[in-house]
């Protein structure tokens, strides 16, 4: 049992303030190492990664972000992005691998079974695709989410304090800029 108020910054495992200050979660973080099973991972098997994210690397391009379910992934690796009708998408090379650890961000040369992380090489593969050692068609099963939709009518600006402010001011600066974004 764990008592706990957030607001207040605590969490503890008995609420004798003689026996234990009410300060810090460390009990919390205790209970959690100690009482949650660990994930049974198989690191030896051929990869298999759902895709649930893309973000943009200025140099890398498009970035694929899923969970490593079984298996590794190194870089240089050859493998192959699965729609979830099991046909082939495409086959890359993993140019980078990189993992968020708090508000930074750490290159790996290689990823294992229960590793987040982000790979750039792939052109066509998005979210809900399934990541594949070459010559494996597995798909892991991922809920649809619709395509996102945006209307956009750009016009000239008639306002009075056209031109002051911002630094994107023709067209082709947008039209760049929203291609970049897409």
């Amino acid at each position: 049992m764990i008592y706990a108020a957030a607001k207040n910054g605590w969490a503890v495992n008995d609420m004798d303030e003689k026996v234990r200050p009410r300060v810090g979660v460390n009990d919390l973080l205790d209970v959690i190492v100690n009482k949650i099973p660990h994930p049974v991972v198989d690191q030896n098997a051929d990869l298999k990664m759902l895709i649930q994210q893309t973000e943009s690397n200025k140099y890398f391009g498009k970035m694929l972000i899923g969970r490593i379910q079984q298996g590794k992934l190194s870089v240089g690796e050859r493998i192959q992005a699965v729609s979830q009708d099991g046909e082939i998408i495409e086959q890359s090379k993993v140019l980078k691998i990189s993992k968020k650890f708090g508000m930074h961000e750490l290159d790996l040369q290689t990823a294992y079974a229960g590793d987040i992380v982000s790979i750039a090489g792939f052109n066509n593969g998005t979210v809900g695709h399934t990541m594949n050692t070459l010559g494996q068609n597995y798909v892991i099963p991922a809920i649809r989410i619709d395509p996102p939709t945006l209307s956009l009518n750009v016009t000239f600006n008639d306002s009075p304090l056209k031109g002051i402010d911002g630094d994107k001011i023709t067209i082709s600066q947008i039209k760049e800029r929203l291609v970049r974004e897409s």
